[in-house]
């Protein structure tokens, strides 16, 4: 059941609405098509229509996990930092895991027609994890940040200026909340980008775990019941 007047959600495929108090519901199913095994993409979850204006003080709507893409980590290490500062090697941090293949997921703040991201998670896929304490942290000052494997998009990222360029150009006024910087076809050789929930900050990593073994962590960059700052 999904709540239009705060613009949690607005669908094309309206089957049943009743009103409440002044407030509109949806109560048919939500669109099938996002729908991937129970899973919902994070590119899909954006296609839906949302409404309303959001307002200072107002509490957002969180959404479900969504998935955003694939990382592999060919070395296991991952770096976290502002895309502006990639150069710079004090900046940002870096979380050690097991190499493989992992999962990036994140959660979206609704306010209105605002879509936030709330919530980020690089894990294990099919993990079932366990929040545990702070392993790093970084800032934002361009109010977007980067995850990649250090070692492999390090490398890339030095081969060619030129294609670095290229990469980075079409996110520069991208307004969706997200997208995916690629230097080459070679695994490990991306960098999905995220935006900073209300823009710039600090921001803290915590450890995801799954019978005693590190898999993955979770940034939560809007905080529950935080309120609307514009």
């Amino acid at each position: 059941m999904w709540c239009l007047s705060c613009g949690y959600w607005k669908s094309d495929e309206l089957q049943n609405t009743q009103v409440w108090r002044g407030i509109l519901f949806v109560l048919s199913e939500r669109p099938r098509n996002i729908y991937i095994h129970g899973r919902v993409k994070l590119d899909d979850y954006l296609r839906q229509e949302f409404a309303g204006t959001p307002r200072k003080g107002m509490v957002g709507a969180e959404s479900e996990w969504l998935d955003f893409c694939t990382l592999d980590l060919p070395s296991g290490n991952v770096r976290i930092v502002d895309w502006c500062y990639i150069t710079e090697e004090e900046e940002g941090c870096i979380i050690a895991l097991r190499p493989g293949q992992f999962d990036l997921k994140v959660k979206l703040m609704v306010f209105g027609d605002d879509i936030r991201v709330s919530r980020l998670r690089l894990m294990k896929a099919n993990a079932n994890p366990t929040v545990g304490g702070q392993i790093g942290e970084f800032v934002t000052d361009s109010a977007r940040f980067g995850v990649y494997d250090f070692e492999t998009f390090s490398a890339e990222f030095k081969k060619s200026e030129e294609a670095v360029n290229k990469a980075f150009e079409p996110l520069m006024f991208r307004t969706e909340p997200h997208g995916i910087v690629k230097l080459s076809d070679s695994p490990g050789a991306i960098m999905p980008v995220v935006h900073s929930g209300f823009g710039d900050g600090e921001f803290t990593v915590h450890e995801l775990s799954q019978d005693l073994e590190r898999i993955g962590f979770e940034i939560v960059l809007i905080q529950p019941g935080q309120p609307y700052p514009f």
